[in-house]
Formats: structure tokens, C-alpha cells, sequence
């Protein structure tokens, strides 16, 4: 998610090293207990509101994002004392979170939106992380579901997935490492099923050695596990609205409120050995 040093690596070839030579071939991705793993957190947004004993509805930096000069200013629901009260991005209804990004000036900021954490409830080293969402569409709109360190260290970071409102069947698998003090980042670019039509499954398989990407159950990437990888990371879920160039900012003809929706999310680590 951040702004970093890139070093691009051709996706065709990262394709081929994941249906090669990728361990996640013998993960079930459809069934992960199936393959020994057990469930660690989840949630299926039944309520009517968000647990807040599971998400935090900010980032542990604050409201307002300027490391990637993004356009929305995140609301936190849980701040009694925010600036704006009279806007609430998240909603639940039939088990589905939706977080919404809507024209609201706050912040010096044009849009308002969400992001949920789980900087104060779960942090996991290795293991199976997956959501099934449905994208937002249109241009400038960056849904993202990504891992952090819990230790506030930056990098490492994994991101499940990325994608911007223009290209909708590009899913953009990233992952982060530190090398001679420089953000150095590694991609799989993928073209998948339009992830604004419908809902998706998107997963990663975390090991000591590897990373393996999934997009409903089938591996979409792989590439090896980082030095500073070996860390408890949280979880982020976040709708931005443009960025510094990256993503690019909406068009007038991008339609708002912008929504990603969320059916759930559940997190895996390996079982004990038999």
C-alpha cells in the first residue's frame, strides 16, 4: 500500500515459477482445515455493527493518509472525539461489510472513507489469510486487504490484494522487503475475472519459505518469503481514493459513493502435528 521502491518482475514468468514449483499446489485453498490447518480469527459480519473487540477503524498512524497522497480522509467510528460525526462509512446487512467512500470535505481532504485494522486483536507469523469481496469500480478508486508487522516496522508488508477501479481484472499481489535500508517490492500482476462484477475469494498462503496467492481457490503467484517477513503482521482493509500517481485521481465520470464490499474474513495456522 505504501509509496515504494519497485523492482518489477515479468508476470508471466512468476506465473510459470507458481504452477511449477509452488508448495501452495498441495494447499486447499477451498477447504484449508482439509490440509491441517486450523481457524485463528474470523469474521462474517453477521451483526449489525462492527465488533470493535476485533477491528479498530484506524490506522495505528492516524485519520489522515499523506504517505501516499491519497485523497479520502478515513472516518474513526471508534474516536468519540472525531471531527465528523455525521458520517459513518461502514455498514452491515445480510452478513456483508461494505465500506463506502463518498464526497464529504473533512481534513483538507474531497472524499471521506474506511479502513479496519487488527492492530489491537490478532497479529499471526505464516499461515492462510482470505476474504471474499466484491471491488468497487471506476477510476482512482484502491480497495486493498494487506499485512503489516504488529511491531510497527515498515517494511514488511504482504498485500493479498490490490486493485484500482480501471483495471478491474488486474489483481495486484505484492510483497515488501527491506534491503540495504530501501523498500524493495516484488509483484505478480495476474489477469483474473472482473472483481467489480461479483464476488471474489482472495488468499494468501504465508510460509517460511513462501508465498503463494490465490484467487477462488486457484493459485494466481508465487514468490519466496523475505528476510523481514518472519514477524506477526496484522490485518488492514481499507478503500482509498487516488494516490500521488499511482492509482490516479477519480475522473468526472467515476461514480460515488465508491464501495468495497467484504463477506467475510478468516484467517488459518497450521494445526498441530500429527
Amino acid at each position: 500500500m505504501p509509496l515504494r521502491l519497485i523492482i518489477y518482475i515479468s508476470a508471466a514468468v512468476l506465473l510459470a515459477a507458481a504452477t511449477q514449483k509452488a508448495p501452495g499446489a498441495a494447499f486447499g485453498a477451498d477447504k484449508p482445515t482439509s490440509s491441517g490447518y486450523v481457524m485463528t480469527f474470523h469474521d462474517e459480519f453477521d451483526g449489525e455493527s462492527l465488533d470493535p473487540g476485533k477491528w479498530r477503524t484506524a490506522y495505528h498512524w492516524g485519520a489522515a493518509t499523506t504517505i501516499n497522497k491519497e485523497l479520502a480522509f478515513y472516518v474513526d467510528t471508534q474516536d468519540s472525539h472525531r471531527p465528523i460525526t455525521n458520517v459513518d462509512p461502514f455498514t452491515l446487512k445480510n452478513g456483508v461489510l461494505t465500506i463506502q467512500a463518498a464526497k464529504n470535505v473533512e481534513g483538507g481532504l474531497p472524499y471521506t472513507s474506511g479502513v479496519i485494522t487488527t492492530q489491537r486483536s490478532f497479529s499471526q507469523t505464516y499461515g492462510y489469510f482470505e476474504a471474499r469481496m466484491k471491488m468497487p469500480s471506476g477510476e482512482g478508486a484502491w480497495p486493498t486487504f494487506w499485512l503489516v508487522a504488529a511491531n510497527k516496522d515498515w517494511p514488511p508488508e504482504l498485500d493479498v490484494v490490490e486493485m484500482v477501479g480501471q483495471r478491474p481484472t488486474v489483481l495486484l499481489a505484492t510483497e515488501h522487503d527491506a534491503v540495504d535500508g530501501h523498500d524493495v517490492s516484488k509483484h505478480c500482476y495476474p489477469t483474473v475475472s472482473d472483481m467489480t462484477q461479483d464476488f471474489h475469494k482472495y488468499g494468501l498462503l504465508w510460509t517460511a519459505t513462501d508465498l503463494t496467492w490465490y484467487f477462488d481457490d486457484n493459485v494466481v503467484c508465487h514468490l519466496s518469503t523475505q528476510p523481514s517477513q518472519h514477524t506477526p503482521m496484522y490485518i488492514i482493509m481499507n478503500l482509498a481514493i487516488g494516490s500521488g500517481g499511482w492509482t490516479g485521481a477519480p475522473s468526472t465520470t467515476t461514480p460515488f459513493p465508491q464501495s468495497l464490499q467484504v463477506d467475510y474474513v478468516r484467517t488459518y495456522a497450521p494445526g498441530p502435528k500429527k
